[in-house]
Parts: C-alpha cells; structure tokens; sequence
C-alpha cells in the first residue's frame, strides 16, 4: 500500500501514466532517463563539451536559436507557425526570468530535454521526424509558458500531483505507478 507521500511527484510538462501490478516483495528504483553531458555550439559550429550544466537561461536562449533555425528548414507553413508560436512561448520565458532565481534541476533537465529534440529535428533528414519533434517540444514549451503566465510562480514554478489509481468506483491499491515525459513520445 502506497502512503500519500509515496505517490506525490513533480509533473514537468505531460506526463503519461500507467498502473502496473506492485510485486510486494520488489522496490522498482532507477532514473526514467539522462540527458547526455551538456554540450554547447561555438561559433564555429563545432561541438564543445561544458564542465557544468547549461543554466535554464542558457537553454532557453539555445531553444530560441534552434526555433529560428529550424523554421528555416521545415517547408511546411505548420512548422513554420508552430516554431512562431514556441519562439514567442520562449522569448516569455526568457523577458519574466529573474536575475539570481534559483530553477530546479527538474526543470532545467526538462528545458534541455526540448532542445535535445529541436536539436535532433535539425539534423535528421525526415521531414515528418523532424516535424514530430518540432511539435513535441512547443506543445511542452506552450505549457511550461502557461504556466508561467498564469500561475505568477514564474520560470521554474513546480507542480505536485498526487495520483491516486481506480478500478470503477473503487480505488486500486498495490499498483506501481510509472511516468514518462511526453517529449520523450518523439524521441
């Protein structure tokens, strides 16, 4: 049996969730993903490896520059209007950020998690995979600016959710429930 504890979570973005039959005797541990080292681009266009991870600001201007690269790739006028629509999302973000506001790791983690798609957008040759991908991370970027606007929390304003699983009227006990983030859908 879960306690309340147990099943509150951070919720970053959407989330899908399923309920999986609990072994008693089995403790489920483990990290839902990693992002691979942050890396920023030089002017050169060569990849350099950073000691430290990217701060949120620092995402976010690297997700402005990837939304305006790639509305320059994508031919279809959905792209292009979708990239308008998360670059406004992000510029946003970028005017209500507070100097020395401290974001959650979480957080940041889930703003380079859309730049690793726009990244991967830009670079494969599929126009439908990179048009996936386009679309995965401005619908998270739509949210995490809604957010923004209109919970007054400003960038980095976390979310509890308390999840509690039913079958009909009644709630399910001994279910393990597991979440994955939406962006990764595309990935």
């Amino acid at each position: 049996m879960f306690s309340r504890k147990q099943l509150q979570t951070t919720v970053i973005g959407w989330f899908f969730l399923a309920g999986i039959p609990r072994d008693e005797g089995h403790r489920a541990e483990g990290t839902l993903f990693k992002l691979p080292a942050s890396s920023t681009e030089t002017t050169t266009g060569r990849q350099e490896r950073s000691a430290r991870p990217a701060t949120a600001r620092e995402t976010l201007f690297g997700l402005r520059d990837r939304l305006q690269r790639i509305a320059q790739k994508l031919r279809a006028p959905d792209a292009r209007q979708m990239s308008a629509s998360a670059l406004a999302d992000v510029n946003f973000m970028i005017r209500g950020w507070t100097p020395g506001s401290k974001v959650p790791q979480e957080y940041s983690t889930s703003l380079e998690l859309s730049l690793r798609l726009l990244d991967q957008a830009l670079t494969t040759k599929e126009e439908g995979h990179a048009f996936s991908a386009l679309r995965a991370a401005a619908d998270d970027l739509h949210i995490k600016a809604e957010h923004c606007r209109k919970s007054g929390a400003g960038l980095g304003g976390m979310v509890t959710l308390l999840v509690r699983t039913r079958s009909g009227d009644r709630e399910q006990r001994n279910l393990q429930v597991l979440y994955l983030p939406k962006l990764l859908e595309a990935a």
